[in-house]
């Protein structure tokens, strides 16, 4: 996640935002942005991960993760 991403979600919580639209249009530029995990729970990504032995990067912008 981008900082510019993590500021938009801290203000949409602090304000009673649920919904977020990033604007992306098709002359944005060179790069797509995809979520390919846009529909999978955090919970089931991190069981999926430590079965699979990949590394879990710490992330101190989107507030979920204790003591960052």
């Amino acid at each position: 996640m981008s900082l510019q991403r993590g500021i938009f979600y801290a203000f949409a919580e602090a304000n009673g935002v649920t919904k977020i639209a990033l604007c992306h249009h098709r002359d944005d530029g060179r790069n797509t942005v995809i979520q390919p995990l846009a529909y999978c729970r955090e919970k089931g990504l991190g069981g999926f991960a430590e079965l699979r032995g990949y590394p879990v990067i710490p992330c101190n912008l989107c507030g979920v993760q204790e003591n960052l």
